[in-house]
């Protein structure tokens, strides 16, 4: 019950809190946040992130590996997803309120599924959409494709952007 700070570590990283923030900075290992009531970031994570809260933002920052962020109560944001180049890393993201933004590198290859309820879906990147098209849902590669992306959002926006090398 409160905020946890962890710098650095070598291997992986499990957080379990209730009350306080989270925050995991340059971990090597997979990085595991549990955290009922508060917000989670994650910096310079190198082998994946898992992230989970009921209340507060979820922030993934130059990280690398797969990722799989849920959040009842909040936005998610992933800003500079890096590639490591060990194959496939899949995205998924799930909130019920609050926005959906991720921003990928130049050359990500993904499977893209994208939904949302009440809010509607952008995207800078170019994409290669097949079947129904609509603000609320969007399937589609990114690049070559091949990787899971899957952004599900019951109350808002789903941003999707590109970042640079």
């Amino acid at each position: 019950n409160g905020a946890v700070t962890v710098r650095g570590a070598k291997g992986a990283v499990t957080v379990r809190t209730k009350f306080g923030s989270a925050l995991v900075d340059g971990a090597e290992g997979l990085v595991r946040v549990d955290n009922d009531n508060g917000g989670v970031k994650v910096l310079a994570a190198r082998s994946g992130v898992v992230a989970t809260t009921k209340f507060g933002p979820i922030h993934v920052e130059r990280s690398a590996g797969a990722l799989d962020l849920i959040n009842d109560n909040g936005a998610i944001a992933v800003i500079g997803l890096l590639k490591r180049g060990v194959g496939c890393e899949p995205v998924r993201l799930s909130t019920k309120f609050g926005k959906i933004s991720v921003s990928v590198p130049p050359d990500a290859d993904y499977d893209l599924v994208a939904q949302t309820k009440f809010g509607k879906i952008r995207s800078n990147l170019e994409l290669r959409v097949a079947g129904v098209i609509s603000e609320q849902a969007v399937t589609a590669k990114i690049g070559r494709g091949g990787c899971e992306m899957r952004l599900i959002n019951d109350n808002a926006d789903i941003e999707i952007g590109s970042a640079a090398k």
